[in-house]
């Protein structure tokens, strides 16, 4: 007896366990955004090359002081003044969607 319930129980868990829908595999088909989507966004392959010896005038050879300033608990400064929001546009794909 106790042994049918273990294997009912057994049945049971693996019956629930593949009857889950909104897995990673089915959920483009409930909510198409999830992949569906294009980001597009200016890029410089040569804005690293450029920067490499303000960089490391600021903060050492290989980020040293920047590793240091870290470890000490001193987030990078000036980093809100880099960013430029205007130029990346995010938009989704698929069909139906709303153009923006």
């Amino acid at each position: 007896m106790l042994l049918w319930r273990l294997v009912s129980l057994l049945a049971a868990m693996i019956a629930v366990d593949s009857l889950r829908v909104y897995s990673s595999f089915w959920a483009p088909l409930f909510d198409p955004r999830i992949l569906n989507y294009r980001v597009d966004a200016p890029f410089s392959p040569d804005a690293g090359k450029n920067a490499r010896m303000a960089y490391e005038q600021k903060y050492g050879a290989r980020g040293v002081n920047l590793i240091a300033d870290l470890g000490n608990g001193k987030g990078p400064g000036g980093y809100k003044e880099n960013k430029n929001h205007e130029a990346v546009h995010f938009y989704y794909t698929y069909p139906g969607a709303r153009e923006e």
